[in-house]
């Protein structure tokens, strides 16, 4: 196939789903999604949520609003699923995703922006409490009783990074 500029390079796209099984969708079904979320220490505990779909964890955060500044957005995201605030520190990586989420038979092509964050605040929301339906209540757990197959695939790397960070 050779490429025009201005089109697609395919009419589908291969996603991972929540399982981590590939699956092949048309392009217009995808829908492109920024999102943000915070790695969130705090006394060598990492602050994660854990997902109600694969019951794997997941770091604080999810999905930026059109017109939203990268920064309200993460502390929104991080207040509505664990009810605490944060400082916002540097970039710690990103992530692109082409995504199949089989609850809500949604296809995303997703740009994932990782920070490191400060907490100002540790109490947490319980169950009730939480505004994300896919999620629940948030934990703090100490880092070394996680692996990375503990988390969400996309999130393993991250996982990966902030080991190796506080191994340094």
């Amino acid at each position: 196939m050779q490429y025009k500029k201005g089109t697609p390079l395919s009419d589908t796209v291969t996603c991972r789903d929540i399982y981590g099984d590939q699956i092949t969708l048309p392009l217009e079904k995808m829908i492109f999604r920024n999102s943000v979320y915070g790695l969130i220490l705090n006394e060598g505990k990492l602050l994660v949520v854990r997902t109600h779909s694969t019951g794997l964890f997941a770091f604080p955060g999810g999905g930026i609003e059109m017109g939203e500044p990268i920064i309200d957005a993460l502390h929104r995201e991080i207040w509505e699923e664990t009810g605490i605030t944060v400082e916002m520190g540097e970039l710690a990586t990103l992530a692109e995703d082409f995504f199949y989420y089989n609850p809500g038979d949604e296809a995303y092509h997703a740009l994932l922006l990782f920070y490191w964050c400060w907490p100002l605040t540790t109490d947490l929301v319980t169950d009730a409490d939480v505004y994300d339906e896919e999620s629940e209540a948030p934990r703090w757990v100490p880092v070394r009783e996680l692996t990375a197959e503990d988390f969400q695939i996309i999130c393993r790397p991250v996982f990966q990074l902030i080991q190796k960070t506080l191994s340094d």
